[in-house]
């Protein structure tokens, strides 16, 4: 049997070939998923899963995705009642509070960090959590006799559905979304009329639940608010009732609360919420900086001191400081290039480092452990084809870490590397990178593969993201695959002959097909 050959990037993981940490998590009791409609087979059936754009065209159906962000996106509500009755059959397997109570039986919940409790009575929004461990007995009494609201956070992190449907919504919005889960009993409210900082849809799962909105005070507010009164919000301006499969959504700043009937035993539905601090403003907050930057360098203007004696002045600017600060601004725009192309580079960085890991299939069975080593380049034949693996989950960098403050990626774990660091060492300068300047010639691949689905959305996440290095000379060829979006591209005999039988040239980012 031929030896398997090292990736042309360093610090693959050599030997079996291992799984994601997050494929085997069901054995220690982190992902949830009952038997039934729960399963991720059986609630999959219901959207189209083939593509990120496919499925928010079926999570959002039957409304027309081109007039939902002409006409609806960070402008008005929208109700999208009576779906497909295969979304209606699935809304439970989704979330419920049977998976909420599973939940809790089999992992630690502890309140405020996963669990919140509230209701609004007369008024006034009363917090009821308790401290430590969330036990059953608590959950069964904060709904029964206290009429409490229950608020679980960010089950993503438990439930495998919402983990495949969130990771698909990432990648078409290019940001970070978050998820609540509310389960609401009977005859009660759990929160005061507010509104928030981002964009929300909410999905009907269990029950019928009331909504009220109202027209926002400030169009799409940086902030979201304290608890309103009646007198403060007004008259609504939609009032709907939401039931399982039901979709609603409202951009940031509109003013909502929501209700349970005395009528329906309880409701669940979850919020899924997206764009906090993604707007104009925020890349500008990363870009302004670069710019100032870049032109203090290149422009004397800027580097010249302000009018003597100005601070000890109780008088405004003078006409003429004025319009030298007005002419300084403007020249910003000269610089606004490379500061651009920095400051989009900053937030896609981010955005891979805290984003969720792709779902994988095979997650559906937790219990999988490592797969048998296997030969994946047969003896005889070429490299031909090379497609990205996950799509929207890697982000090129190819300026120097010193460069974009951003750190040499550490090793992943590598077992089983045995004597490879010799060969590690070598490749670090010399011919391989080009035999110029060492790690100066080589580019950096960041990806979301190893990020943590544990740690979404909450403090405990990581703060630098994972990555490979690659000789520059593969710079070309990595930029084909990653511009064609998980389409197939071809490779010819004479692409890189050094490495094209390598069968793991771009190590797990990419899969390959060979041929003669």
């Amino acid at each position: 049997m031929p030896k398997r050959k090292r990736s042309a990037g360093r610090k693959e993981s050599k030997g079996k070939v291992k799984l994601n940490p997050q494929l085997t998590e069901g054995r220690r009791g982190q992902s949830v998923t009952l038997n039934g409609v729960g399963s991720v087979k059986d609630v999959s059936s219901a959207f189209n899963f083939s593509c990120p754009d496919a499925f928010f065209r079926s999570f959002i159906a039957p409304f027309k995705e081109e007039e939902f962000f002409e006409g609806y996106w960070e402008k008005e509500p929208l109700f999208i009642p009576h779906r497909d009755s295969q979304i209606q059959g699935v809304a439970k397997g989704i979330f419920s509070r049977e998976i909420l109570e599973t939940i809790d039986h089999e992992t630690e919940v502890l309140f405020l960090r996963d669990v919140c409790a509230s209701r609004y009575l007369e008024g006034v929004r009363e917090d009821l959590n308790g401290k430590g461990r969330v036990k059953a007995s608590q959950l069964r009494d904060l709904l029964a006799k206290q009429k409490a609201t229950i608020q679980f956070h960010q089950p993503q992190r438990f439930q495998n559905i919402l983990w495949k449907m969130m990771e698909q919504l990432e990648t078409r919005f290019g940001c970070l979304f978050g998820a609540n889960i509310y389960i609401t009993p009977e005859g009660s409210q759990g929160l005061a009329p507010h509104y928030d900082d981002v964009e929300v849809f909410i999905l009907q799962l269990e029950g019928k639940k009331n909504w009220r909105l109202y027209a926002p005070p400030q169009k799409l507010p940086r902030s979201y608010s304290k608890d309103l009164t009646e007198e403060e919000i007004g008259a609504p301006t939609h009032t709907l009732c939401l039931e399982p499969g039901d979709l609603l959504y409202f951009p940031r700043g509109t003013v909502h609360q929501a209700a349970v009937s005395d009528a329906c035993s309880h409701s669940t539905h979850i919020t899924f919420s997206t764009y906090q601090q993604h707007t104009y403003a925020d890349y500008l907050s990363h870009a302004l900086p670069r710019m100032l930057g870049q032109a203090f360098e290149s422009n004397v203007s800027f580097r010249s001191g302000l009018p003597v004696g100005s601070l000890c002045s109780h008088q405004d600017l003078g006409a003429n400081t004025q319009s030298t600060l007005e002419g300084l601004v403007g020249s910003l725009a000269k610089e606004v290039t490379g500061a651009h192309e920095q400051a989009l580079q900053d937030m896609r960085l981010s955005f891979i480092t805290n984003r969720l890991p792709p779902y994988v299939d095979r997650c559906d069975d937790p219990f999988l452990d490592d797969v048998e080593e296997m030969v994946i380049h047969p003896e005889g034949v070429r490299l031909t084809q090379l497609r990205l693996k996950h799509p929207g989950h890697t982000c090129v960098v190819v300026s120097s870490p010193d460069s974009h403050s951003l750190f040499l990626p550490e090793a992943r774990d590598t077992e089983e590397d045995g004597d490879d660091h010799e060969s590690d060492e070598e490749e670090e300068g010399g011919e391989e990178n080009g035999g110029q300047g060492g790690d100066r010639e080589i580019f950096h691949v960041y990806h979301s593969l190893a990020n943590d689905r544990k740690c979404h959305m909450m403090s405990t996440g990581r703060s630098k993201p994972n990555g490979y290095v690659f000789p520059m000379r593969l710079l070309g060829l990595f930029k084909r695959v990653a511009d064609a979006k998980g389409e197939w591209v071809s490779v010819s005999p004479d692409d890189h002959k050094e490495d094209m039988n390598n069968e793991m040239l771009f190590g797990d980012l990419v899969e390959y097909k060979f041929g003669v």
